[in-house]
């Protein structure tokens, strides 16, 4: 490039990157990391109220559903956050959603030991019965039902 008295030159400038601006991207993934952790925790958070019959089935499916979200937390501290544990977390916490409603197993055991509760309080506040009669109502009433896994 010829250069004359008509050329202005300006001296080339280099404006460095703050920490802050440097940090932005890291910082970013950092927070996303810290969500799906804390998302982790959430979903490990399970407390579902059944009766004796659902018990051992109820603890089993709880078991194994724990047991892939512990896998998960394993590969987002080995790997870090990426859109595979992501999609891995939406489908884990879709899961979970499914079997506390009212169509999921946990839900169907939660829906039977409150029914069963409900069921207690009614025949406690008879005072037409005696307590043996309330004793045998109430076995009755938790002999009746057979289980999530049954299809009851």
């Amino acid at each position: 490039m010829a250069t004359n008295r008509y050329t202005n030159l300006t001296p080339s400038k280099f404006n460095p990157l703050s920490l802050q601006e440097m940090m932005m991207v890291p910082l970013a993934k950092q927070g996303k990391h810290d969500a799906a952790q804390k998302n982790l925790i959430d979903q490990g958070m399970l407390d579902v109220n059944r009766l004796q019959v659902d018990d051992d089935y109820t603890r089993n499916s709880i078991d194994d559903f724990k047991g892939r979200l512990g896998g998960v937390e394993d590969s987002l501290m080995e790997r870090g956050i990426s859109s595979d544990i992501n999609k891995k977390l939406v489908g884990l916490k879709r899961e979970r959603d499914y079997n506390l409603s009212q169509d999921g197993d946990w839900g169907k055991a939660t829906n039977a030991y409150n029914a069963y509760q409900a069921n207690l309080k009614e025949i406690r506040a008879n005072k037409n019965m005696s307590e043996s009669d309330k004793q045998l109502f109430s076995r009755y009433a938790l002999s009746r039902y057979k289980g999530v896994e049954s299809g009851d």
